[in-house]
């Protein structure tokens, strides 16, 4: 009965495949790796497979790439392959040929989509500060720590900021950076922090305002993108939580609270998404390999009182 259950939950998931693209979207903590190698997805990367023929067979499974989770499932929705399954998902276009209706689906040009959830699996960890080479000058800060590696906009001499990359985790961060007119120094993201405690300290862990900024997790189909990392007070430097959903009822119930003091203006809105501490609480100023130019710490602006 259960091989019988299995075969239709198989069956039901090609039923959706409604394109002969299968988009696989890793995690930013996870990958996917097929049974035959050919097919494997890893962390942090979306990966394309065409299914052109009766002939396609594979079996995907998870694998999460940091100690602190695993694998919870296949994500539902629409066009999503064996979403709500927390086995290895099995595909295959076989008998195809029998169905005319199914061969209509497999001459389509819609992409469908396989995509893994994750979970933790203990306390909330501290993301370490990982150098990762990628050949572009390196950013060390005033303990010699090496934080990461310049990263310029295309066509300019103007730095957007600094890489950086954390241990297990596949997403590349950074450290973003301005002009004040005399110089660079670090973005100040403190002003769309939100906190738990009257006093506007760290414990619990703040929690991020989002405006722009997407919230950790699933990749995004341009690999290349970078997401910012949270400068907060100290300066301590946060991430944004790889597995928790952003809610818009924890800013309601935080910045509404009537005994909130951290609140000086009003105006700020939008989701909520709990935050990673990391290992970086960085020295200024920070330098850059063959160059003479300094970054300094970010100006206090914050909101915070």
């Amino acid at each position: 009965m259960r091989m019988l259950t299995r075969r239709l939950l198989v069956l039901a998931a090609m039923l959706l495949l409604t394109g002969c693209k299968i988009v696989i979207l890793s995690h930013n903590v996870g990958g996917v790796v097929s049974a035959s190698g050919a097919h494997d997805c890893p962390a942090g990367q979306s990966c394309q497979i065409d299914v052109a023929d009766i002939h396609f067979r594979e079996t995907f499974q998870a694998l999460p790439g940091h100690a602190n989770y695993r694998f919870k499932g296949w994500l539902k929705g629409g066009r999503h392959l064996c979403g709500g399954m927390a086995q290895a998902c099995s595909l295959s276009t076989d008998n195809f040929a029998d169905y005319p209706h199914l061969m209509a689906i497999l001459e389509s040009d819609q992409p469908f989509f396989l995509i893994p959830e994750f979970e933790r699996t203990g306390p909330v960890e501290t993301a370490e500060l990982e150098y990762r080479r990628d050949g572009k000058p390196r950013v060390w800060d005033a303990r010699g720590r090496l934080v990461g590696t310049l990263e310029s906009e295309p066509a300019s001499t103007r730095a957007r900021g600094v890489n950086m990359h954390f241990r297990g985790f596949a997403q590349r961060y950074i450290l973003l950076i301005e002009h004040n007119g005399f110089g660079y120094r670090v973005s100040n993201s403190i002003s769309d922090l939100v906190y738990d405690n009257t006093d506007c300290g760290t414990e619990p862990l703040p929690s991020l305002i989002l405006s722009d900024v997407p919230a950790m997790g699933l990749v995004s189909s341009e690999s290349e993108i970078a997401f910012p990392v949270v400068v907060g007070p100290a300066p301590q430097i946060y991430i944004l939580d790889p597995v928790a959903t952003p809610s818009r009822a924890t800013w309601l119930r935080r910045w509404n609270s009537s005994d909130s003091q951290c609140l000086e203006d009003g105006g700020a809105s939008g989701p909520v998404a709990p935050l990673v501490l990391t290992d970086a609480v960085l020295a200024y100023p920070l330098t850059i390999e063959g160059s003479d130019v300094t970054i300094i710490a970010p100006f206090p602006d914050s909101i915070v009182l």
